[in-house]
């Protein structure tokens, strides 16, 4: 019944009217909460990614700058891909009436996409300058894992003093025919990095891989690997010089060009690779197996630890990376306790004109085995009459080449090393 003040029927439409606008209301809420909580996540993004950035660009931030630079080389095209979005995202929530915490983002997106750019261009345009490329859409939605690829083959060169098999990681280009020792290809003979301590000859399994689409014999050494108790100062260079006698001695069968061989190694690898190949090319080189050690057309290096007291007076520590304490577990003591040890150890050692031509790449933030002390040694095998080249790539720190498999970084190094290896062994 219609009340004496309204006219009849309109009662219903009234109260259908209030229903639809609370409906309505609530999901102008929701709308709000939902863009609320984007916006708070993607100001969080926002200031990790903008922490990381400061961090990759100004140099002398400890633990930061060390994290960042590490990073810089592999996740730069990511954050530069993340600034957009969020301040894609601010943008938007300041239309919709966000303004305080929409211009926040949009700010900080906006400012992270542009410096995580500079950091993309700078590095890219050294890789460039030192005759590598980087293809940046693989860098940005391509990345993979460095260690993922299996060995095509695996062989036993030699056993430890306590009878464990010490092996080789091969990987063959896959156009070989059935008859390897009838079309002869180059080789790397590849030595793993991790503080003497740590690491396989499958650690960079994709790097290997990489070289052996290329057309290269990857051989990669797997050596003793140095504990508290059993420093391996004296044992893993031997062994390392034992696997290229193999190598040699295995040579046809593996469809190796010896005249085309080249040595690699990544940190703790390239000291033993840059001793070996400087001790064979001295006539000094020691093999725990016998045999005679081959001297390689060209070595490559990447943050070679090449003066181990440098290594060791590093005050860095990142998880399983400290310089001390790696240095000093494989030698089995501070340089003050064993100094011969160390002299043993540290490549200037082996240096002669008779070294083989030599590339290192190097890069220029690295506290873990200072880029100053592999500028330094590069200095010192030049006046001794190496020929040695160095690619420094910016705003990079150890390892940077192997968080994943096509990053900037790693495209870097491998791009500017094969560009080396083509121009050495042909």
């Amino acid at each position: 019944m219609s009340s004496p003040t309204e006219p009849a029927g309109t009662s219903e439409p009234v109260g259908a009217a209030g229903a639809g606008v609370r409906p309505a209301r609530r999901r102008g809420r929701g709308a709000k909460l939902g863009w609320a909580i984007l916006l708070t996540l993607a100001l969080i993004v926002a200031a990790v990614v903008a922490v990381l950035t400061v961090g990759s660009l100004v140099p002398g931030l400890g633990l930061l700058s060390a994290i960042a630079n590490l990073l810089a080389a592999t996740l730069s095209p990511q954050f530069a891909l993340a600034g957009l979005v969020i301040a894609a995202i601010g943008v938007i929530a300041w239309r919709r009436g966000l303004r305080r915490s929409g211009g926040t983002a949009a700010v900080l997106g906006a400012a992270s996409l542009v410096a995580n750019v500079v950091v993309v261009a700078v590095i890219v345009g050294a890789v460039s300058d030192h005759g590598g490329s980087v293809n940046l859409a693989k860098a940005t939605f391509g990345l993979s894992s460095i260690s993922a690829p299996a060995p095509d083959e695996v062989r036993t060169y030699d056993r430890t003093q306590d009878g464990e098999e010490l092996t080789l990681d091969i990987f063959t280009p896959a156009t070989r025919g059935d008859d390897p020792a009838s079309d002869l290809a180059p080789a790397v003979l590849y030595v793993h990095g991790g503080g003497w301590s740590q690491g396989s000859g499958t650690t960079t399994a994709a790097d290997h891989r990489a070289l052996a689409d290329a057309g290269y014999v990857v051989v990669s050494v797997n050596y003793e690997l140095s504990t508290e108790s059993n420093p391996t100062w004296d044992k893993a260079p031997a062994q390392v010089s034992c696997a290229a006698a193999w190598l040699s001695e295995h040579a046809t069968e593996l469809g190796v060009d010896m005249n085309r061989l080249a040595y690699w190694g990544d940190s703790a690898g390239g000291n033993l690779a840059l001793n070996a190949a400087y001790s064979a090319a001295q006539g000094t080189a020691l093999s725990s197996c016998g045999g005679t050690v081959p001297v390689p057309a060209a070595v490559v290096t990447d943050y070679p630890a090449a003066d181990v007291r440098a290594s060791a007076a590093s005050t860095v520590s990142l998880g399983p990376l400290n310089g001390a304490g790696l240095s000093q577990q494989y030698i089995g003591g501070t340089a003050q306790e064993f100094p011969e040890r160390y002299d043993a150890v540290s490549t200037a050692t082996y240096l002669s004109p008779q070294a083989p031509p030599t590339l290192i790449i190097e890069p220029t933030r690295d506290t873990l085995v200072p880029t100053r002390s592999v500028l330094d040694f590069a200095e010192r095998a030049r006046a001794a009459g190496v020929d040695v080249e160095v690619a420094e790539i910016p705003l990079s720190w150890h390892i940077y080449t192997q968080i994943a498999a096509d990053s900037i970084g790693n495209q870097a190094h491998l791009s500017i090393g094969m560009n080396y290896l083509r121009e050495q062994l042909g």
